[in-house]
């Protein structure tokens, strides 16, 4: 609200995305275009978060603190609350009122001392976690977004990290899509620093593809279910 009333009192135009959330929840929708009938639409992100060298967003988020500590789990939510507006944004979209958007989580210990050179995370510390926002109704989940996110394969529980971006649809009929992400050709990709550059350049070019779409906007707060479909186009050279 404070937003929206800024962006209409000074004539501007306001526009969050990126990965996800962003184009992970705008596949979401996008995907469900052939389903007569939807039972659930779940979007996630499965992915190794190791080559994400930023010491200080992973101790704000408790990776590397003791799986037991009491703090963690608000440390978790309170990072990634955000992404209970994706749900909300697909929500939007499918004309479904929820009651809530319940936040879950699973947490997964290193079983070894893991030194990532540029992080530690000790035997028994938060390695791993999967994450749930789901927009419930009557009780039951019907949007929902998960984060599997993997610092190590060294952890119980452990994961199977697909590394993409997916889309399941329980309906008729089911849908199971992958977002497949890859560096460009002549990039080495045992490097993890490739992969490393190519999650920012995801993050940061639906906001440039956008660019256009949003100038031509009248004022105030959009979302992705405001933009026509050219504003998420990519550009030829």
């Amino acid at each position: 609200k404070l937003l929206q009333e800024a962006c209409e009192t000074g004539g501007s135009t306001f526009y969050g995305t990126g990965m996800n959330p962003g184009v992970n929840q705008i596949l979401g929708v996008v995907c469900s275009a052939d389903v007569a009938e939807i039972e659930n639409i779940t979007t996630i992100e499965s992915v190794d978060v190791s080559c994400h060298h930023s010491a200080d967003t992973w101790k704000e988020v408790g990776y590397g603190l003791p799986v037991d500590h009491p703090g963690l789990p608000d440390m978790l939510e309170r990072y990634t609350r955000v992404f209970a507006d994706s749900v909300l944004m697909m929500a939007d979209c499918f004309d479904l009122t929820l009651d809530e958007v319940k936040f879950s989580y699973e947490l997964g210990a290193c079983t070894t001392d893991v030194d990532l050179g540029w992080y530690q995370l000790p035997e028994g510390s938060l390695g791993a976690s999967y994450i749930k926002y789901q927009g419930m109704v009557g009780g039951v989940p019907k949007i929902e977004t998960h984060l599997e996110w993997q610092m190590t394969p060294h952890t119980a529980p452990h994961w199977n990290i697909k590394g993409c971006y997916i889309t399941q649809i329980k309906g008729d009929p089911v849908i199971y899509n992958k977002h497949l992400v890859l560096p460009g050709p002549g990039i080495d990709l045992s490097d993890p620093s490739s992969f490393a550059s190519i999650g920012m350049t995801v993050t940061g070019m639906p906001a440039l593809n956008a660019i256009k779409s949003v100038v031509a906007a009248p004022p105030g707060l959009l979302t992705s279910a405001d933009l026509p479909l050219r504003g998420f186009a990519g550009r030829f050279k």
